[in-house]
């Protein structure tokens, strides 16, 4: 397996203007855009009151299932409630469980991935044996057998995706530290009677960095989706709370009457995802194009 920011022998990074756009280094319009909606969504995860002008939980029978207009932007839900509020309101809840699972997966991950490069033929064969068995199983697959170990909540949700998110980490962390390990400037390190801790803080781990924190933003989109996933199944977050999964299932069974309901959150997970996709991607060729 060819780790994330290894560059084959004999081939040229690629041009600037490759890597940040076209025309003399200019950013692609989609990476702007994914950037924008990436601030704006740090901002609604922040200040959620800056964007929106209602509460999320204000409830008003007399204007339930209210289409778009220019007093409820997105609409009302069964119970009133401004849909764009809730929207706005339900990043933070997607955001952060996203960002705690990556961050717990890609710790985790990183962690075995070096204990396996490093750790000899013994540790190496069993720790990826173990990884192996776990990739064998669909993440929110895994992910679903966590949480039925756990218990439903959006804390044990962000546990779950975290956990079964560690067998990729792992790989990609281990082929690249297998790669830095034999490199000249850790044989020098050793050549000069560092100690391995220092070897390993010093050389080792922050080349392994780039290609992990590609592949955590890449994740993030991933955890979402299953974060999302989990919630609609009444398993991540619960209802009232306004997260962009319960809020499918909320409206589901008014989607017939009242579109808007659904398909707004279900746009928010879609631009959500697309735009850490495209971040990641462009993160990616830097990584490649710098990386010896």
């Amino acid at each position: 397996m060819t780790a994330v920011g290894e560059t084959r022998p004999g081939t040229e990074p690629p041009a600037a203007g490759a890597l940040a756009g076209t025309g003399g280094g200019r950013p692609r319009p989609g990476l702007i855009a994914a950037g924008l909606l990436i601030v704006l969504l740090l901002v609604a995860t922040a200040w959620p009151g800056l964007l929106s002008r209602h509460p999320a939980d204000g409830t008003n029978l007399g204007e339930a299932l209210r289409g778009p207009s220019w007093a409820h932007w997105f609409g009302t839900d069964q119970l009133g409630r401004d849909v764009f509020a809730r929207v706005v309101t339900g990043a933070r809840h997607s955001l952060l469980l996203g960002a705690g699972a990556t961050a717990l997966g890609a710790g985790i991950g990183a962690t075995v991935g070096l204990a396996a490069a490093l750790g000899g033929r013994f540790a190496d064969g069993l720790l990826m044996r173990l990884v192996d068995l776990l990739l064998a199983f669909p993440e929110l697959l895994l992910a679903l057998l966590v949480i039925t170990i756990v218990g439903p909540g959006s804390v044990n949700a962000a546990v779950a995706i975290g956990i079964a998110a560690v067998p990729s980490y792992a790989r990609v962390v281990r082929s690249r530290a297998l790669v830095v390990r034999h490199a000249g400037f850790v044989d020098a390190g050793v050549a000069l009677g560092l100690p391995r801790p220092v070897i390993m803080l010093r050389h080792i781990v922050p080349n392994t960095l780039g290609p992990l924190l590609v592949l955590a933003t890449v994740g993030i989109g991933t955890a979402i989706i299953s974060g999302s996933a989990l919630s609609f199944l009444g398993l991540g977050t619960k209802p009232p709370a306004p997260e962009w999964g319960a809020m499918l299932a909320d409206g589901r069974g008014v989607i017939d009457t009242a579109w808007w309901v659904v398909v707004f959150p279900g746009a928010a997970i879609a631009a959500t995802v697309v735009a850490v996709t495209v971040l990641g991607r462009h993160a990616r060729l830097r990584v490649e194009g710098r990386t010896p």
